[in-house]
This record gives C-alpha cells, sequence and structure tokens, in this order.
C-alpha cells in the first residue's frame, strides 16, 4: 500500500462504514475472486491519501497477484515476482510486516526499489496473511 498519514483528522477514513462494508461483502460477494478484490480496494481506501493495494498468496511455489485495488498495484507486485524479491515476498516468505517509510532512501530490493519509484510509490506496507500460525499470503 502507499500513502502518507493525514495531516488532519477530517480527512480520516471513517472506520465503522469501512467495517460495515466488509461485514456486506462477507453476504453478497458473488465469489472468492470479488470478495478479496473488494478487500483490496477497501484496503487502499482506509489510507490517506488513497493507496494502491494488492493481495498475494503462493500457488504451486509461485507468488501470484490474486487481488488488486487497482492496475498499478498489480504492476508493482509483478515487478517483485520477476525480480524474485520484494516486501511482499519478504512478508509472505518470513511472517513478518515489512514497513517501508519511505523507499527513496531504502536500498533494499533494488529492482523493486526503481519500479515502483518509477510508478510514483514512495512508500510500503505488506502485511503477511496467516492462518492457524501459517503465513498464506500477504496484503500489500
Amino acid at each position: 500500500m502507499t500513502g502518507s498519514p493525514p495531516s488532519d483528522r477530517s480527512s480520516a477514513p471513517d472506520l465503522v462504514q469501512t467495517f460495515s462494508a466488509l461485514q456486506s461483502l462477507l453476504l453478497t460477494a458473488q465469489g472468492v475472486d470479488d470478495f478479496l478484490t473488494e478487500v483490496a480496494k477497501l484496503a487502499g481506501n482506509v489510507a490517506r491519501p488513497a493507496a494502491s493495494c494488492g493481495i498475494t498468496i503462493r500457488r504451486l511455489g509461485q507468488p501470484l497477484t490474486v487481488a488488486s485495488s487497482d492496475q498499478r498495484a498489480e504492476q508493482v507486485d509483478e515487478a517483485q515476482y520477476c525480480a524474485g524479491t520484494g516486501p511482499c515476498l519478504d512478508a509472505l516468505t518470513s511472517g513478518a510486516i515489512i514497513d517501508v517509510p519511505d523507499l527513496t532512501v531504502d536500498t533494499r530490493w533494488a529492482d523493486f526499489r526503481r519500479h515502483a519509484l518509477a510508478q510514483g510509490i514512495r512508500s510500503s506496507v505488506s502485511l503477511p496473511l496467516s492462518i492457524d500460525g501459517s503465513t498464506v499470503g500477504a496484503l500489500n
């Protein structure tokens, strides 16, 4: 996800409304793909300013974006997969939260960094998604 902290409370997202929308998705989504895409969009809209967001899983040993809020999220995830390294992949592998506050100074993952900056991304956070203590994906 990309974004920066809000400078004033009035621009903060309405979390009650966001949780309500998430709960509605559980009842109305037309399938898993639809549900995950809407979750990615909701997660991206929680950030201020709004962020690009993707959900990555590992299928047959390979990372795969199963949902995204927009094309930019997909492109940046794909750059990580091609390079074989990046914050999303680190979260998926380690099960740890990977926080990158400023890509202009963070020199990890050179290929990802170059591509992300070219796409206008200056920060990111990758959150592991776990079931029963096992990391099965990452929200980026």
